[in-house]
């Protein structure tokens, strides 16, 4: 600064807030005394802001001369009271520093509390942020273990080109992507949808499919399950042995995860049996199969169904294998049903003729005589 600047600012304060020089004190003292208390350091700070106890021991250096002469010595308040007031003031400090000392550790409690709900609510959030991601990734997972997978280049050419429209081309291409990097956490299999705010179309979708993601089969490991990303604790520098706490750490981080991993599957099993969520829906293949190829097809088919206590009307699902295509074109076929789907004692036959229309193959609400491969085990 130049030298009028400097003269300029002789005797202003710093900050144009007083409490500055308060925190500024404080941070001090609890800088150099390490151990002592927020409390003490805070008051410390105060008192000095104040110049509660100051003698004027300014005025009484030599060689500093004051503007109109001797410079006059100020006390603090603490000084200018009588000596029995200063006595009771000490006197009442003493009897109260307990208690006022509890006061203030029951209000870092309140404090601490509030901040670690507050630290828990976040986590939770995030927890359950993950929970879905991880939900995702876990039916990404299923998929590719499934018919739903495209897993070869002739596979997806095949497929794409027999799908009917650019949206649902799209969205199959980028299921396939999805399935590999959420799946099955190959993160060379990512591709953005967009750039420069203009998105990419099914054709470039699947060619980065076919030259990028359908080869990734062959230089990486399937892993065992799907991959799961949750909060951990900090990595911890290991000099050494590692310590006992570190490995207790890390064993309650394992035990976290698994519960969490636990929760998750439970969680999700429950949606399927409320039916928020169809486990088998998104596992049929992209396409529905040729009428001519179905003999010995695996056949899940919807029926309206009859409660036997009340008689009131329910649609569920129903299994069995076509062992006949009479007639392609009106695509009707003969199921023979699983045993566990008939029931005689109403009359009900295990060999029946049914129509598997276009428009019902795998719908994502199912009505009667909606129709899917059945893939249960």
């Amino acid at each position: 600064m130049t030298e009028d600047d400097r003269k300029r600012g002789l005797n202003k304060e710093a900050s144009n807030s007083i409490s500055e020089s308060n925190h500024a004190s404080s941070s001090y003292d609890l800088y150099l005394s390490k151990t002592i208390r927020l409390d003490h350091a805070a008051a410390v700070g105060q008192s000095r802001a104040n110049n509660d106890f100051g003698r004027g021991h300014e005025a009484l250096v030599t060689g500093r001369s004051a503007v109109g002469g001797k410079r006059e010595r100020e006390y603090g308040a603490f000084h200018t009271m009588p000596i029995e007031l200063q006595q009771s003031i000490i006197q009442a400090g003493k009897e109260s520093a307990k208690r006022m000392r509890k006061a203030h550790d029951d209000d870092l409690k309140i404090m601490n509390e509030e901040k670690s709900r507050k630290a828990e609510i976040a986590m939770e959030k995030k927890l359950d942020e993950t929970q879905k991601e991880y939900i995702d990734a876990i039916e990404c997972y299923e998929q590719y273990h499934s018919p739903r997978c495209w897993m070869t280049v002739e596979d997806a050419k095949n497929i794409y080109n027999a799908l009917g429209s650019e949206s649902a081309r799209l969205k199959a291409v980028q299921e396939q992507i999805l399935i590999r990097f959420l799946g099955l956490g190959w993160e060379k299999a990512h591709h953005p949808w967009s750039k420069d705010s203009v998105a990419f179309t099914s054709k470039q979708l699947l060619a980065h499919l076919m030259n990028v993601v359908i080869p990734l089969a062959d230089v990486l490991k399937v892993p065992a399950e799907a991959p799961l990303k949750m909060p951990a604790p900090p990595p911890m520098k290991n000099l050494g042995t590692t310590s006992d706490l570190a490995l207790d750490i890390v064993k309650g981080s394992d035990d976290k995860l698994a519960e969490f991993k636990a929760k998750t599957n439970a969680t999700l099993q429950q949606m399927y049996a409320d039916g928020e969520r169809d486990n088998l829906q998104y596992l049929q293949r992209s396409i529905k199969p040729k009428i001519e190829d179905m003999e010995g097809f695996k056949l899940e088919y919807y029926f309206q169904m009859t409660n036997k206590a009340d008689q009131s009307t329910y649609n569920d699902w129903a299994h069995g294998v076509i062992i006949n295509v009479i007639n392609a074109r009106t695509r009707t076929v003969k199921v023979k049903w699983h045993e566990s789907c008939v029931n005689k004692d109403e009359g009900e036959q295990d060999e029946t003729i049914e129509k598997l229309m276009v428009s019902k193959w795998n719908p994502n609400r199912p009505t009667s005589g909606a129709w899917r491969e059945y893939l249960r085990k």
